[in-house]
């Protein structure tokens, strides 16, 4: 059953506005859940709205390279805006995991 395009939507924006807190959130340090669970999180941070953009019927060709070009803005604003977090290559990568994981399931989807 496919899901509501209004909800695919509230979905992407829910998802987009959590992106961005968390990535200029102070950070809280500490230790870690597991190893290299900050890379995970970055995967899912970006890949789960660029999947729903796929979903909510955006283009590929638009969605997906603006997604890449947000990861790595974001990092640079980190770099540079926050007092609490850094940059990271290493983060940039895993975000544009994520995306990379997001065209594979929307290609899925997209083949049924």
């Amino acid at each position: 059953m496919p899901l509501p395009r209004l909800l695919v939507w509230v979905a992407l924006i829910a998802s987009l506005v959590v992106n961005v807190v968390l990535l200029f959130m102070p950070s809280r340090g500490g230790e870690p859940l597991f190893p290299y669970d900050d890379k995970v999180i970055h995967c899912v941070l970006f890949g789960v709205p660029a999947y729903l953009g796929l979903r909510a019927g955006l283009k590929p060709a638009v969605w997906l390279p603006a997604m890449a070009g947000w990861a790595v803005l974001s990092e640079i604003l980190q770099a540079h805006l926050t007092a609490t977090r850094s940059g990271s290559v290493w983060d940039c990568c895993a975000d544009l995991v994520g995306i990379g994981i997001a065209v594979l399931l929307g290609a899925g989807f997209r083949a049924r």
